[in-house]
């Protein structure tokens, strides 16, 4: 299958297509940057504490958790990088409330 066929049945250019193809080259997968180089200004306690309020509560809204964050370390936080460091511990919404979105 050629790329102009690939990027028609996913609808994406086909740049985009063949920016996928090179990063699997390079890296051997897919995957986006690994969270350390994308947030490095979060260290291990920081991401530590937070997977650890996750699994105290876990209802907490991504707000709820970024205010908390804040107001323990005195630095901001974004709700995206919230979910990637909990992603990154395998702690995705479906896991962290599933009797609300029960997976089918």
């Amino acid at each position: 299958m050629n790329q102009s066929t690939i990027a028609q049945l996913l609808c994406k250019s086909q740049p985009t297509i063949l920016s996928w193809l090179q990063q699997f080259e390079d890296r051997g997968n897919f995957d986006q940057k690994e969270c350390e180089k994308l947030y490095p200004q979060h260290n291990e306690g920081q991401r530590n504490w937070l997977i650890e309020l996750y699994k105290k509560d876990h209802l907490l809204y991504v707000s709820k958790a970024v205010a908390k964050y804040r107001q323990h370390w005195g630095e901001s936080i974004s709700p995206t990088t919230v979910w990637h460091i909990l992603s990154e511990q395998g702690l995705s919404w479906k896991v962290c409330m599933p009797n609300i979105f029960p997976v089918c």
